[in-house]
């Protein structure tokens, strides 16, 4: 990785895969993503973080944070 002025340059990423990933995550409602650096000597390393606020509200199975459905005892005991 390296850092010129206020610039950060990820070097020798794999367009594939993370092109494949990107592709996921919009299918699955991503709207943004945050990507973290990671210096390596042979390749750097990104990280991709999606937050709950980046997820498109009207994507099917999504549920908002706090709307969670939160299993009982009996629910559980129900499903094994």
């Amino acid at each position: 990785m390296k850092k010129k002025n206020n610039q950060v340059v990820l070097q020798k990423i794999p367009l594939e895969p993370f092109i494949k990933t990107l592709e996921e995550l919009y299918q699955e409602g991503a709207n943004y993503v945050d990507i973290v650096g990671i210096a390596n000597q042979d390749q750097d390393v990104m990280n991709l973080i999606v937050r709950v606020e980046y997820m498109d509200p009207e994507v099917v199975g999504f549920i908002p944070e706090g709307e969670e459905n939160i299993l009982s005892d009996d629910d559980i005991n129900q499903l094994i």
